[in-house]
């Protein structure tokens, strides 16, 4: 049984470290966007990921279409 948003405008977008990310994806809810250059639905978080790198893809996350 797949899932998805039946609304236009819901996206789903993951913040998290590696495992969280990869447990997301195997999920089935990764998404790669080349229209609109490479563009992914998700952030891997480490320990050298800087506050600001993670706010700016935050933000990116809600302009998105």
């Amino acid at each position: 049984m797949a899932l998805h948003s039946a609304v236009k405008g819901k996206l789903i977008a993951v913040i998290g470290d590696e495992d969280t990310c990869v447990g997301f994806l195997l999920g089935g809810i990764g998404e790669m966007n080349r229209q609109k250059s490479p563009q992914h639905n998700f952030l891997v978080v480490d320990k050298n990921t800087t506050t600001t790198d993670i706010e700016d893809t935050f933000r990116a996350f809600l302009k998105r279409d």
